[in-house]
Order: structure tokens, then sequence, then C-alpha cells
């Protein structure tokens, strides 16, 4: 079996969190042009079961530019979402990044303005934080005693839990949102 190259910064970061000092840690291994070299596989679950870290950890591919990640408009992933046969929303992706695969951020445009075609989701394993960014929407979701429903005006916010059934529907004409899942 070939060497495995981990970045050593990489290491050292997963070390330290773990409150050990990564000189000490690093030592036993062979270092070379800012790699930390595992001569196999074992020889890096070893170190991940030391370190009580998923071996997954030490391979984040980071798609990071200096620490940032620029998404621009036209190159973003966007998509129409669909009801019943009705157009409900388009989500546009903001800026998404390897580095954080559990955060995904969207600009949200609402399309359905009809109260009779409001359909909720099943609900996601995602908690979500919503900010109205233009226009007046409605926010239903799914209670135990049945649906409730609020406005959101321009500057509004609303967290939504995991697993929370809801919805959101335009009130006025270009009504949109950014919408966090974390």
């Amino acid at each position: 079996m070939t060497n495995l190259a981990i970045k050593q910064h990489v290491v050292e970061s997963l070390v330290a969190s773990r409150k050990m000092l990564p000189d000490q840690i690093i030592r036993d291994y062979e270092v070379k042009n800012g790699d930390v070299i595992f001569k196999n596989f074992t020889e890096l679950k070893h170190l991940s079961d030391k370190l009580a870290v998923p071996v997954k950890d030490f391979f984040v591919e980071n798609d990071l530019d200096d620490g940032i990640k620029i998404s621009r408009k036209n190159d973003s992933f966007h998509r129409v979402s669909e009801k019943g046969g009705v157009k409900y929303y388009t989500y546009n992706h903001l800026a998404t990044t390897k580095t954080e695969p559990n955060l995904m951020a969207l600009r949200v445009d609402l399309h359905c303005k009809d109260i009779d075609k409001i359909t909720l989701n099943d609900g996601h394993d995602s908690k979500e934080l919503v900010y109205v960014t233009k226009g007046k929407v409605r926010m239903d979701w799914k209670t135990d005693n049945g649906v409730r429903n609020v406005e959101l005006n321009v500057g509004d916010s609303a967290y939504v839990s995991p697993n929370v059934p809801h919805s959101f529907m335009a009130m006025e004409d270009n009504s949109e949102l950014i919408a966090v899942n974390y």
C-alpha cells in the first residue's frame, strides 16, 4: 500500500482540538513538504483512534481561496420548486463550501400567492433561520394542535427547528427571503 500524505496543518489542528501538543504527536511521523506522511491507512486510523476523531476529518477538502469563497450570481445553482403543479419557490444557492457541508444558505424567491395552494413540506433534519428581504411573507407551520401562521415583513426573521413541517407564501409580488440551513 502507498503512503498517505495529510496536510500538516490539518493534523496539527486536529491534535490541538483534543488539547494535545502537535509537536509531541507529529514527531512520530515523517513530515515532508508540509505533509505528515502515514505509511498506510492503518497508521492513520491508529492516530484517528488516539485522537478520538473520525478518519474523515483528516480529509476535509478546502475549496477556499485564502479563507474566502466567492459565489457569483450567474454561476450559482438554482432550481424552481413546484408543489401540486404550482410554481412555489426558486431556490438560489448563496456561497457554499466543502469546508462547511452542513451549511446551506439560499435566496428564495416566493411565487405562490394563493392561500388555498399552501403546501407544508415534511420538515427537514436541519435547523433553519429565515430573514425576509423583500415583500411580505406568510409563514405556516404544523403543530400538535393544527397549523399556525404568521405574517413576516421585510427585516423580520424566524427560526425553524428540525423536522417541523413549514411553508412560506408570498403575500406581495416579488417577495423574497434568505434561508440558512445548518
